[in-house]
């Protein structure tokens, strides 16, 4: 995400969810995946890296958390 520097909200959620892929990845959680490899299954042309990185970028701005799975590997 760039920086504008702005103090707006509005313009802050834009920018976070204005970044390719982001906007995808939000609609196929509303939809009800929330594992990697869903991800990976519904939205083939994402780069592993790059959606590890937007999953990231969206648990750091506090729109998504990550929570452990009981019995299973990973969260």
């Amino acid at each position: 995400m760039y920086d504008y520097e702005e103090f707006c909200p509005i313009s802050k959620t834009a920018s976070v969810l204005g970044e390719k892929w982001t906007i995808q990845i939000v609609r196929e959680m509303h939809f009800g995946v929330s594992r990697f490899n869903d991800f990976m299954k519904f939205m083939p042309r994402i780069s592993p890296t790059l959606l590890n990185t937007r999953l990231k970028s969206l648990e750091e701005y506090g729109i998504i958390y990550r929570r452990k799975v009981h019995e299973r590997r990973g969260y």
